[in-house]
């Protein structure tokens, strides 16, 4: 005898059974939150507005930008650590926030690796150390006799305190020799720049792109970029490992977190939409302006990079005692 088999067992032989959604395929169904830990119009809530409006377009929600700054990122940064863990709320974190505060400050309330989901590497940014004309160096090997001639004579310019140039400038100082270099901390990369160009101070570690114009018109030098490789913006400018300094780099990144618990299939979503957003060529011409390239990660990957570099800037701020309150 002859059985003809259900829709129900054809589906289960076939394997297209029908399923319940996954928490993906709904998402989002409604707008994201994406806090920026900083003040409007910085390098970090221009490249969050840029993602966010490329992912608004493909995946049909509005990905809203809430600058939330304070702290040296602190206040945006817990407040996204504390939020739900339903993909409806998104932090742009850089190495500051996420790599180097948990070692920095005493009462820091939130643990980078176990508070957040990695979802997606964004970009990646190197420095560049310049000086003023008069300074008597033209690389990082002259720079580092002067140094050492002249103790505390020379004075390098950060946005203050625990920033990043501030904490990559002791790294050098500390690599290149223990150099006695004064720290003047400002309230900004910009007033530090107007006072490296009235050689008020010696130098300034920074981002490309403030400096580009500076150094084309001879207004600063520049020394060496903290990046492995050179800097595409600035192709004739050694790097630091060129410069004699072996396995010296220090590099500002950008990347898309989560709260930790958010469902690993709107992780996967949210990374495959942004490695889609990194290979549009109109993103990575707006990033080159911004002084920063394109960089794709899984969210493994960016895991073990903040992993990695947690363990690196706690080794150095603990050698070198310099903790926040």
């Amino acid at each position: 005898m002859t059985h003809l088999a259900t829709p129900a067992l054809m589906a289960a032989l076939f394997g297209f059974a029908s399923s319940p959604a996954t928490a993906a395929d709904a998402y989002p169904s409604k707008s994201v939150r994406f806090i920026v830990p900083f003040t409007p119009a910085g390098p970090v809530d221009m490249l969050a507005r840029l993602v966010g409006g490329e992912l608004s377009k493909s995946l049909g929600q509005q990905f809203v930008v809430e600058n939330r700054p304070g702290a040296n990122g602190i206040v945006g940064t817990e407040m996204a650590a504390k939020a739900a863990a339903d993909g409806y709320t998104l932090l742009l974190g850089n190495v500051g926030p996420i790599a180097v505060n948990v070692s920095l400050y005493k009462k820091l309330k939130y643990d980078p690796v176990r508070d957040f989901a990695p979802i997606s590497m964004v970009a990646r940014s190197p420095q560049v150390l310049v000086a003023h004309p008069s300074v008597p160096a033209s690389s990082i090997r002259e720079l580092t006799d002067l140094a050492k001639a002249r103790p505390g004579q020379l004075q390098y310019g950060s946005p203050g305190v625990g920033s990043g140039p501030h904490l990559t400038m002791e790294l050098f100082k500390a690599v290149a020799g223990k150099l006695d270099i004064t720290h003047v901390p400002y309230k900004g990369i910009a007033p530090a720049l107007s006072d490296a160009l009235g050689g008020q101070i010696s130098l300034v570690i920074t981002n490309v792109v403030p400096v580009q114009n500076m150094l084309k018109a001879g207004r600063l030098k520049a020394l060496a970029v903290t990046s492995r490789q050179r800097s595409p913006i600035l192709p004739h400018v050694p790097t630091m490992i060129e410069s004699g300094l072996a396995d010296f780099e220090a590099v500002g990144w950008f990347g898309v977190l989560a709260p930790a618990g958010t469902p690993g299939e709107i992780v996967a979503k949210l990374n495959q939409e942004i490695g889609r957003v990194q290979g549009l060529p109109t993103f990575r011409e707006q990033l080159s302006a911004l002084g920063s390239e394109a960089w794709r990660m899984t969210p493994e990957e960016f895991r073990a990079l903040i992993e990695s570099d947690v363990a690196k800037w706690r080794k150095f701020i603990t050698q070198s005692k310099l903790t926040l309150d």
